[in-house]
């Protein structure tokens, strides 16, 4: 989930630091439960960041997808709380920032830097 929120001096996208240093963005498998791609990037952004978001949220209907990952692009006016996984009972993510996107584009994997130059454009348009 590419998640953006509106800030004084500009949109910025959430960035969270894993517990092994690595940066990333709420996201997982899907699991037998979820009924689709969103509801999975719904269940794993909550329990990564305790960020609940809706269709309205949304900021296109698109998705980036790359090989098995889905992405989708979302705005919010919440804030993350980092928690131990309920189910796994393991802290996946020690802190988390809120980065202008060519500043996250820097310090993501390759993989999720071609996510977020993606998603650029819909917050460009909101």
């Amino acid at each position: 989930m590419i998640l953006y929120k509106k800030f004084s001096d500009g949109h910025k996208v959430l960035v969270l630091t894993s517990a092994n240093g690595m940066m990333d963005i709420p996201k997982g498998h899907k699991e037998s439960t979820d009924l689709n791609y969103f509801s999975t990037a719904q269940r794993e952004c909550f329990e990564e960041t305790q960020i609940f978001f809706t269709q309205a949220d949304l900021l296109t209907k698109e998705i980036y997808q790359d090989k098995n990952l889905v992405i989708f692009c979302a705005s919010t006016e919440q804030e993350p709380t980092i928690l131990i996984n309920p189910k796994t009972q393991v802290l996946e993510h020690s802190s988390f920032g809120w980065l202008f996107p060519s500043d996250a584009m820097q310090i993501l994997p390759p993989y999720l830097e071609k996510a977020v130059k993606w998603s650029i454009k819909f917050y460009n348009d909101n």
